[in-house]
């Protein structure tokens, strides 16, 4: 199963979604976990991530929506705050503002959740 695997074979999303093949719920959908940074290792619905090791389960079919929960439970995970091992990925100027906008825009949501919390 998944769990046999090195954590870096499931950088990939592609890897990633790989894992779903079994995966019986309807929502939330194995491409938006695994577009989440998660992996599916077979357990019910607990899927884990292949950046900070996080584990999520018990889904709301109708609410919950992965990177939310992800970055809701795991702040500080290196997927979450956009920093997905980089030394292969090379982003142009352009690339890299919407990556900051993005992670400011994570930070703010993590930063008004927990006022709810």
């Amino acid at each position: 199963m998944a769990s046999n695997l090195a954590p870096e074979h499931y950088y990939s999303e592609a890897n990633r979604l790989e894992t779903f093949r079994r995966w019986t719920k309807k929502n939330p959908k194995p491409s938006d976990l695994a577009s989440a940074g998660l992996f599916y290792e077979g357990n019910r619905d607990y899927v884990k991530c292949a950046f900070c090791e996080g584990v999520i389960g018990c889904w709301d079919d109708t609410v919950d929506l992965p990177l939310i929960e992800h970055q809701t439970l795991y702040p500080t995970c290196p997927f979450v705050l956009g920093m997905i091992y980089s030394s292969k990925i090379s982003l142009n100027n352009s690339s890299k503002e919407s990556l900051n906008n993005l992670i400011r825009e994570m930070l703010l949501i993590t930063w008004m959740a927990q006022d709810f919390m």
